[in-house]
């Protein structure tokens, strides 16, 4: 009887690590450890992202004198087109924050015509407004920089703000 128990216990042990080994190789993926702040879900989730909104007024005197003036010629007599020129919309630069930011527990973005990649209007002084969420049903942050100032956002402690800082000298 011993001899039985033994040879079920040896046969139940052997199945037992076929199916282990089975399960390793061919059952789902295993979760990559990821750093504390993504473990807990407290990570920058971009939801809105507008430059230079506050310039429309500045664009619609622009198009206002364009309209009262006659378009510009070179020296041979040739009409030139105005330079494109349109009123900005709400979340023009989102893709271009949430390529920056999102997914991170913390980012930085300078608020400049080459960071954000757009230029409405260059005699305006831009701002740059973004709300975003350190996790999904985290309230939501709304914060607004001045153009030349570096913007901050924290996901990694439970009371973090937004806050922007003055422009470091190395920025572009």
């Amino acid at each position: 009887m011993f001899n039985r128990l033994k040879f079920h216990l040896i046969a139940i042990t052997a199945i037992s690590l076929i199916v282990l080994v089975l399960y390793r190789l061919i059952g789902p993926a295993q979760p990559v450890a990821a750093p504390s702040a993504l473990a807990s879900g407290q990570y920058v989730h971009v939801i809105s992202a507008t430059w230079g909104l506050n310039c429309n007024p500045d664009i619609e005197e622009a198009l206002r004198e364009r309209a009262n003036t006659p378009l510009p010629t070179d020296e041979h007599g040739n009409v030139l087109p105005h330079e494109p020129l349109s009123l900005m919309a709400h979340d023009n630069v989102l893709a271009t924050a949430q390529a920056i930011c999102h997914g991170k527990p913390t980012c930085e973005i300078f608020a400049s015509n080459e960071v954000l990649k757009l230029d409405p209007i260059a005699r305006c002084f831009k701002k740059l407004d973004l709300s975003y969420r350190c996790f999904e049903m985290d309230k939501l942050h709304i914060t607004q920089t001045d153009q030349g100032e570096l913007l901050k956002l924290d996901c990694t402690t439970p009371a973090a703000a937004p806050h922007a800082t003055a422009p470091a000298a190395s920025q572009p």
